[in-house]
């Protein structure tokens, strides 16, 4: 009887250290866990500087563990330590004051209780006004397309850009004090025109820091245009060229058939001139303007009327 007593006794102490134990786990009393320390953040990656009027943006990626950053910077490069700080910054900065046209540069350090990581890769730029520059390349080359009353025109998009003015008169040499016309992006439709007349055109970029310099100048005269078309995969010449499946196979061809006044649109693609057996070329006519460079299906509002 005392023996059953005993082991009973023993089953119930063993549960009762298996109930206190597993429940010292659950309460976090692992003595592991209290061994788990923080450690220093690695450095970050991704840094990034753009530039503006003055200014200079500095960005970089989250780096995980990191309770602030900071930001070193000097203007002769090899940036370190014992260079100027920016402490406690928590996301992208925007460093001001600067002067326009010298160079920056900047290391970024990731931040936590346990201390400052090594040093980023070092970054420069140089700020300057969007209003002292000339304008991106793309937006220099304005297209400028008449047709019946309008003048439709279209540039390159600068991803920086707010919006654009268009400066327009009919004497040439346009300047900002001639007419203007607010546009948010291209293309433009400038509608209401005179048939005959000759209109010219310059085209600027505004930013948050203001209006960029002026482009190149541009004209264009509006009519009622007969329209023709050039495919090189069209099979030969028989077509009239008057509508996208009847284009002319070579841009001589077209020039010939048109009826002044006419565009003849050629379409992107590799063509034979006419020829003769002392050399290659095209005669072209009064009134009658090539427009190369098209895609091959013509997309445009200017000559939806045309296509089929």
């Amino acid at each position: 009887m005392k023996t059953n007593q005993f082991h009973q006794m023993t089953v119930v102490i063993r549960f009762l250290l298996f109930f206190m134990v597993s429940l010292l786990t659950a309460c976090g009393g692992s003595q592991d866990d209290e061994n788990i320390t923080a450690s220093v953040p690695s450095a970050p990656q991704l840094v990034a500087a753009v530039s503006g009027d003055g200014t200079a943006i500095i960005s970089w990626a989250n780096v995980s563990g990191a309770d602030t950053y900071n930001i070193y910077w000097n203007t002769s490069g090899n940036v370190s330590l014992t260079d100027n700080k920016i402490s406690d910054v928590s996301s992208s900065y925007i460093h001001r004051g600067l002067t326009n046209g010298s160079t920056y540069f900047y290391v970024v350090t990731a931040v936590n209780a346990e201390g400052e990581s090594a040093l980023s890769a070092q970054v420069s730029v140089v700020p300057a006004s969007r209003t002292a520059v000339n304008l991106d390349a793309s937006l220099n080359n304005v297209i400028t397309f008449p047709g019946d009353g309008k003048v439709s025109l279209n540039w390159g998009v600068d991803s920086q850009a707010i919006s654009y003015n268009v400066y327009w008169n009919n004497d040439g040499n346009v300047t900002s004090a001639d007419n203007k016309i607010s546009v948010n992006a291209p293309p433009f439709d400038h509608r209401d025109l005179t048939n005959t007349s000759t209109y010219y055109y310059r085209v600027s970029a505004v930013y948050a820091e203001g209006e960029s310099r002026l482009s190149k100048e541009f004209l264009a005269v509006p009519n009622q245009y007969n329209i023709y078309f050039v495919k090189d995969d069209a099979v030969n010449d028989d077509g009239d060229g008057l509508t996208i499946n009847t284009a002319k196979k070579t841009i001589g061809a077209a020039v010939s058939a048109a009826t002044p006044p006419a565009l003849v649109l050629v379409a992107a693609g590799s063509y034979s001139l006419q020829s003769s057996a002392s050399r290659t070329r095209v005669q072209l006519v009064d009134n009658v303007s090539l427009y190369g460079g098209f895609s091959s299906d013509f997309e445009g509002d200017f000559i939806n009327e045309r296509r089929l």
